[in-house]
């Protein structure tokens, strides 16, 4: 004997979810500048002197015998004064001697020839020239800069501040198929086979 059979189908539903997530964007507009004006004053430069010296050649040129016009006549002035006083020695010197009594002789022949014999030459060495060029500088000048600040002026464009839009999230809930049941009796076959 053969029992029957019950057959039990099952089906779930099932739930679908549609999401839609929330978005926001963000339009950064760049703020431009409509103008621009830019005013540079020159800076004011003042107390600029350039450096300078002196080169005095005047000690340098009286060694060799190039006086000024000042130190020519103070030399020629104390040369003149020194051979006057020479020749008024001499003078006298020789009136006493030609006066004398006690010295034999032709004293004028004696005098002639003491005045024309050969004078011996005083020689001096040394380093020439003996007093350097006198050298004097001026202190250099520290220039006074004054700068002043540039003058800009900016105009801007209006339309800067960023835009801003937003959308809501979204969740749509829906069944995909309903539940189902299905059972089945099934009776058995009741044929024999040899």
């Amino acid at each position: 004997m053969r029992l029957k059979q019950i057959g039990i189908e099952q089906q779930r539903s099932l739930i679908g979810l549609n999401v839609t997530p929330a978005k926001l964007e963000i339009t950064n507009n760049v703020r431009r500048i409509k103008s621009a004006n830019m005013e540079l004053s020159t800076p004011k430069i003042s107390g600029i002197e350039p450096p300078a010296f002196t080169l005095d050649f005047s000690a340098l040129m009286s060694d060799f015998g190039n006086k000024s016009a000042p130190e020519f006549t103070q030399s020629a002035g104390q040369e003149a004064s020194a051979a006057c006083m020479q020749g008024v020695a001499k003078t006298s010197s020789d009136g006493d001697y030609l006066a004398s009594t006690e010295f034999p002789g032709n004293r004028v022949a004696e005098l002639q020839k003491r005045d024309n014999q050969a004078q011996e030459h005083d020689f001096n060495v040394g380093v020439t020239p003996r007093n350097p060029p006198d050298i004097s500088w001026d202190e250099l000048s520290i220039p006074q800069v004054k700068w002043s600040k540039p003058d800009l002026q900016l105009e801007w464009d209006e339309d800067y501040m960023p835009e801003v839009t937003a959308s809501r999230a979204d969740v749509e809930v829906y069944l995909q198929n309903s539940t189902k049941m299905k059972i089945s009796v099934t009776e058995p076959n009741n044929d024999v086979y040899a």
